[in-house]
């Protein structure tokens, strides 16, 4: 979730090599307070994206809905939200609101695709009703 600016600090120091950054250089900002030098931007920006502790709790909840719900906007705010809370991009002041909104979309998304229950009798008969009428073809 890192990104690249110019540095707008004098004596700033890469976090990865401790190399100094002049003042206009071209830096990457991997997390909130962590800044590389241009050498090591490059490594870190060609590194493999990995899960922090609540973009894997959103995961893990992700993964018990049906596979559609995760291809949903609701599901990649999810995870955007949760990359912002690991990176340390969120103000202390505004993590609830953050988690609160990650509660809600999953809610939201448990609401729209609601857990199919195969031992439902009456579920298993709409199931063969429907199935039969797709193939008398009576059915769209």
């Amino acid at each position: 979730m890192g990104h690249w600016l110019d540095s707008n600090k004098e004596g700033q120091k890469c976090d990865r090599c401790k190399g100094s950054i002049a003042l206009g250089d071209r830096i990457y900002r991997k997390l909130a307070g962590v800044y590389y030098c241009n050498g090591c931007g490059i490594i870190a920006d060609g590194e493999p994206h990995v899960a922090g502790e609540v973009e894997q709790g959103v995961e893990d909840d992700l993964a018990l809905l049906p596979p559609a719900a995760t291809k949903t906007s609701l599901a990649r705010s999810m995870i955007l939200l949760a990359r912002s809370l690991d990176g340390g991009d969120v103000p202390p002041r505004e993590v609830p609101t953050y988690t609160k909104e990650i509660r809600l979309f999953y809610m939201q998304l448990k609401e729209l695709f609601p857990p199919q229950d195969d031992a439902d009798p009456t579920q298993q008969m709409r199931d063969q009703r429907e199935r039969r009428m797709r193939e008398l073809g009576e059915y769209n």
